[in-house]
């Protein structure tokens, strides 16, 4: 029984990766909307953001205002639908890549071993892959209102949020910005924004660089010259993301303890 359910895990685990993937791409949207949050198009998103964030800055008040309370919390879930789905994506493609990686070990002719080692990377990559969309809609999560900037200053055809825009990146770029209640809470999201990547970078420079060193070890006292490749190849490549990693905690780090410059930036169109 057990061995059974050893071959059958893998097949199970690329189903579950296909239906996540599909879902990925289709059904954030619709579990995120509510009755008073739902958007058929990212058109829609951009238009309701942009006046939500006008009325917000007339205001005059740091607490959003409940337009755009809505959007972000619409926002928020919306990254953690996609946050979970593509964590599962991850989890089973770890699954396939295992069972995979197995088959190249494993006695066969040399085009088998070519297209099971292609099939091999292919799947690494789409792990990596599936890894980092986890990542950043984890982040988004944590700070939605940060996440959803980029959406204002690339929607040019609103005059009224371009003069809006206008007095933001005016206000933020002089030496009185502080005491500004939307731009203190800007600042804010924007700090959190990159607190979150900063950690989850560091969490997977770890990850990575424990499991290459298992890995490491496991080449110097595995038998056969090829399984001593496969592992050592790993081990560098997880050595090559652990590096990636932790330049991007870093990066994260350094605007996280001096957000606002990035802040504007970000509202000059340089996310």
């Amino acid at each position: 029984m057990g061995l059974r359910s050893g071959r059958i895990l893998p097949y199970v685990a690329a189903v579950v990766a296909a239906v996540a993937a599909v879902l990925f791409v289709v059904a954030p949207g619709p579990l995120a909307s509510t009755t008073t949050a739902h958007f058929d198009t990212e058109a829609d998103l951009r238009v309701a953001l942009g006046s939500a964030f006008v009325k917000y800055w007339d205001s005059g008040r740091g607490e959003l205002s409940p337009d755009l309370a809505a959007i972000t919390d619409y926002w928020l879930r919306y990254h953690c639908v996609k946050a979970v789905l593509a964590s599962a994506l991850f989890a089973a493609l770890i699954v396939v890549g295992v069972r995979v990686w197995s088959s190249v070990l494993s006695p066969a002719g040399l085009a088998a071993k070519v297209v099971r080692s292609v099939a091999g990377v292919a799947v690494a990559l789409l792990g990596l892959v599936a890894l980092v969309l986890a990542m950043v809609n984890v982040q988004g999560a944590i700070a939605p209102l940060a996440s959803l900037l980029p959406m204002l200053v690339t929607d040019t055809t609103d005059p009224e949020l371009a003069v809006t825009l206008d007095q933001v990146k005016s206000l933020a770029d002089s030496p009185g910005w502080h005491g500004v209640p939307a731009i203190d809470r800007m600042v804010d999201d924007f700090t959190r924004y990159h607190v979150a990547m900063a950690a989850l970078a560091a969490a997977v420079t770890l990850a990575a660089l424990t499991t290459a060193v298992v890995l490491w070890r496991r080449a110097r006292r595995a038998e056969g010259r090829e399984t001593r490749w496969a592992l050592g190849s790993f081990a560098a490549a997880l050595g090559v993301v652990a590096l990636s990693m932790a330049v991007v905690a870093v990066a994260n780090t350094s605007t996280a303890t001096d957000p606002a410059p990035a802040l504007l930036t970000a509202f000059h169109g340089q996310w």
